[in-house]
């Protein structure tokens, strides 16, 4: 009997150490896991290139706007501000009264996409669809670590 409890012992204190190792691993990565097929598809393992919204994808954070990024961003004003830690916060705001302002908060190294999907609904210097237009947050090694509707 003693033998069964002891057994029992050592696989409750198993299971508390994998708990225990598991919070902390979660607490230092700071990303929880998604699934790959959940609504925003994304994860903190999912390469930015070979997401579904890499071809619509524009670059707006670091560096000057291409043409492509400025007609992408159509409807919206981009804000940044340089903070203290060295991060910036940009914010995207809409020009449309029905619409979300967005904002991010970048740390060095880190890129800024705007996705759209289609540039069809973005006419006469305004957003018309307000469901198409978001950001992804890719990290210094290419992967995206904040997606649409994660904002």
């Amino acid at each position: 009997m003693q033998k069964k409890k002891t057994v029992v012992l050592s696989a409750v204190s198993v299971v508390a150490v994998a708990v225990i190792a598991a919070i902390i691993i979660f607490s230092m990565n700071g990303h929880a896991v998604q699934n790959p097929n959940s609504q925003n598809n994304i994860n903190s393992e999912t390469l930015f290139s070979s997401s579904s919204y890499y071809p619509y994808a524009y670059l707006i954070f670091p560096g000057v706007l291409s043409p492509a990024a400025r007609e992408a961003i159509t409807g919206f004003n981009l804000d940044l501000k340089n903070n203290p830690d060295g991060s910036t916060t940009i914010n995207l705001v809409a020009t449309n009264p029905e619409y979300k302002n967005q904002s991010y908060t970048m740390k060095p190294g880190e890129k800024l996409y705007f996705i759209e999907r289609s540039f069809g609904d973005d006419s006469d210097g305004g957003e018309h669809f307000l469901g198409d237009d978001k950001a992804v947050v890719v990290n210094s090694a290419g992967y995206i670590v904040q997606g649409p509707g994660s904002a």
